[in-house]
């Protein structure tokens, strides 16, 4: 039960974050369709329950503009690939790093991994 709870919990984070997101582009991320293959949120690791979203996708174009798509929700997202920062509609940035084909989002302890697919 207490396992069930956390995948929720973390479910919940995950639907949050994605209302808070954004993408990036050219001279920053390379368009194409990235997929969620990692979730972490401090020292747990969830990324064996992302089965259960299903296709959580970030669609990055060359325009500096994406949307990502999680559980049904899809927000559209504006890359600032000179800050390294992606924000939702209502202008909230976070930070993005780049590790090869991998766009890793990390916000307080909650990390995400997308790799190009």
């Amino acid at each position: 039960m207490k396992k069930v709870l956390s995948v929720i919990s973390v479910i919940l984070v995950l639907v949050c974050l994605v209302s808070c997101f954004a993408a990036c582009n050219a001279g920053g991320v390379p368009a194409g369709t990235y997929k969620l293959t990692a979730l972490s949120e401090g020292d747990q690791d969830y990324t064996e329950y992302l089965a259960l979203l299903g296709d959580a996708t970030l669609t990055v174009n060359n325009d500096n503009t994406a949307t990502m798509s999680i559980y049904g929700e899809t927000v559209n997202l504006t890359i600032d690939p000179e800050a390294h920062t992606i924000a939702n509609e209502s202008g909230e940035a976070y930070n993005y790093t780049l590790e090869g084909n991998k766009i890793i989002f990390e916000q307080d302890d909650t990390k995400m991994t997308f790799e190009k697919q």
